[in-house]
């Protein structure tokens, strides 16, 4: 008889259960009647197994070696009631469905079959059948990644009653953590661990607590939570735009994630462009410190003093730009740490930093090995200034801002003095003769060699001036000497109202030098970068009070060497006596001059002058 004819397979067990007197032989007659009765309401979805197929083959029921088409509905009874309990179990779990389990149960409890696993197998499938839907979708119908808040809540929940069927309290967590695992990240994985969370400590309560089994339950509890608060950090992180990989491979590392965080590009973006939309740091520091139980108003403390306590590495003279803006970005990541909390909190704790008043604070100053620096107090007076108002800092210091002001001056000269190993104290900066300080540095053959200590020099001359004649022209013949151009280009057009530096017999010579030096290192073609550079040493001279002095024919000479020939036109026009030169250059790369006009008035930095350099070239065209 075909194990897929239910109604045969019937007749000849009732028929048989009449004809045997065995209790044995009833009771097993009995269950295949039983089982029966249950596959009548069970409709297979799956095909047959391989194994279904070969048994049904060697019986040789059909010649074909094909399964009646009724197989494709219906389960065999045979496999099951005489067949081993693996192939059973193969029959079984391929069907275990969201709408097959209660149905199933029982045929597993007459087969002697493990319900456990029944209600795990059913519990896996749907989840996998949930995802693989979800992730299917969102592949045909979205240009994104699954995101879990879309997952079907009722089948959720009809899932995690599944689980919870499960008799084994150490199988039911099992499960439950898979489950959990398979969830892609968001709300409902954070959700599901603590569901986990909640069963294992169910599990804990039906264990004596003498019993050998609670110190795995204590270790299964560990790794859980821990997966607990990876998942909810990792949902924190996405929902502010924070899940960068970088910042991902720190979530079990709550002391450095904290420390990267207040490291995001956005703090410093959110300072420039304030009314943009950036992620709330200080909320996800807030939450993941809670989540591993971390002091975060000591970890707070501990970065804003290590901020305030940086000190730069010696520099390069090429890099003095880069070293500005990490001063500038060390500065914005204070502020924003200060802006956490109460304001005057944050700044009575930058006066205890300064004044070194606070025990907290000393101890942490003493165990990282640092010092309180001129840098540092610079620092500490930036962000008073930024908290808090002038009022405030009146009633903390006793001390009134404008003071506190010129205090903040003294110290960034003191600090750029450090930084070029020119030591000096505070008190005495402040009430020694400044220019004194100025031919201090002067007469040292070591920092009137050190640009560091001459931009110093320069700076205070302006500030605390007036300085002698024969200062400014040592200050200034020392910076060309050590081929400060860049410098000079912005300093000399804010000194030469001095009449000590307008007057200086040496200046027009400075002014042409740097024009000229940095030219003479120069080698054509030029790149876009080094063009530019090349137009604004050209703007640098045509815009000098002193360009009458200056020997035009020689600096049109150094543009030609660079074949930046309209620029050279452009210094030949200056001077009324080279005008026969610039016709002869008109004559000879009129074309090139053309050529480079149209490129210099589309570029970013449109030459000076060049409606009259166009005149001139078209006037001597014609001619």
């Amino acid at each position: 008889i075909s194990a897929y004819d239910y109604d045969k397979i019937e007749f000849m067990l009732n028929l048989i259960k009449l004809n045997f007197t065995s209790a044995d032989q009833v009771l097993d007659v009995q269950k295949g009647l039983n089982l029966l009765n249950y596959l009548l309401h069970i409709k297979r979805e799956n095909n047959p197994t391989d194994l279904e197929k070969q048994q049904f083959w060697k019986r040789g029921s059909v010649s074909s070696k094909s399964l009646p088409s009724i197989s494709s509905t219906r389960l065999p009874l045979h496999a099951l009631l005489y067949g081993d309990t693996n192939h059973a179990w193969k029959v079984i779990s391929a069907e275990v469905t969201k709408k097959s389990v209660d149905l199933l149960v029982p045929v597993a409890k007459l087969l002697k079959l493990n319900v456990d696993k029944l209600y795990m197998t059913a519990a896996e499938n749907m989840i996998t059948e949930l995802l693989v839907g979800q992730i299917e979708f969102f592949y045909q119908h979205c240009n994104c990644s699954l995101n879990n808040d879309d997952l079907n809540s009722v089948e959720m929940t009809m899932i995690r009653s599944l689980v919870e069927n499960i008799s084994s309290c150490q199988m039911c967590v099992a499960m439950a953590r898979r489950v959990s695992e398979l969830i892609p990240s968001g709300a409902e994985k954070v959700e599901s661990y603590k569901w986990c969370l909640s069963l294992l400590s169910e599990w804990k309560k039906s264990i004596p607590e003498d019993s050998s089994d609670m110190s795995s339950v204590d270790s299964v509890f560990q790794s859980i939570n821990q997966d607990f608060r990876t998942s909810n950090i990792e949902h924190l992180l996405a929902l502010e735009k924070l899940n960068t990989a970088d910042v991902l491979l720190l979530v079990n590392q709550p002391a450095n994630l904290i420390i990267h965080l207040y490291q995001h590009p956005s703090i410093i973006q959110r300072f420039y462009a304030p009314g943009d939309a950036y992620p709330d740091i200080h909320g996800v520091v807030d939450q993941v410190a809670e989540l591993y139980d971390q002091d975060v108003a000591r970890l707070r403390l501990t970065m804003t003093l290590k901020l305030l306590l940086t000190v730069e590495k010696k520099h390069d003279q090429d890099q003095e730009e880069d070293n500005e803006n990490k001063e500038e970005k060390t500065l914005i990541q204070l502020l924003y740490l200060l802006t956490y909390g109460n304001p005057l909190t944050q700044a009575q704790r930058d006066l205890d930093v300064f004044f070194m008043s606070m025990t907290e604070t000393r101890a942490l100053v003493t165990t990282n090995h640092r010092k309180v620096t001129n840098i540092t107090k610079l620092r500490v007076l930036n962000c008073l200034f930024h908290i808090v108002d002038d009022d405030v800092i009146y009633n903390l210091t006793d001390k009134r801002a404008d003071h506190l002001r010129d205090e903040l001056q003294l110290f960034v000269y003191l600090s750029k003095l450090d930084a070029a190993n020119f030591k000096i104290s505070i008190s005495h900066l402040r009430e020694a003769d400044k220019l004194s300080v100025v031919h201090s540095i002067l007469s040292s053959a070591t920092h009137r060699h050190n640009p560091d200590t001459l931009k110093v020099a320069a700076e205070m001359c302006q500030e605390f001036g007036p300085a002698p004649q024969d200062t400014w022209a040592v200050i200034l013949q020392q910076l060309v000497a050590l081929q400060e151009v860049s410098y000079l280009h912005q300093l000399l057009p804010n000194i030469f109202h001095i009449p000590a530096v307008s007057t200086l017999p040496c200046l027009t010579s400075v002014w042409q030098t740097c024009v000229t030096l940095p030219l003479v290192a120069l080698t054509p073609p030029l790149d876009e970068q080094q063009n530019e550079f090349v137009v604004s040493c050209y703007h640098f001279l045509v815009l000098s009070p002193l360009l009458h002095r200056m020997n035009l024919a020689y600096v049109a000479q150094q543009f030609e060497s660079l074949q930046l020939y309209a620029l050279a036109l452009g210094c030949l026009l200056a001077s009324p006596a080279s005008h026969d030169r610039a016709r002869k250059l008109v004559e000879l790369k009129g074309t090139e001059i053309e050529a480079q006009m149209e490129k210099f008035c589309g570029g970013k930095s449109p030459i000076i002058g060049h409606m009259l350099l166009s005149t001139f070239l078209s006037a001597n065209k014609k001619t």
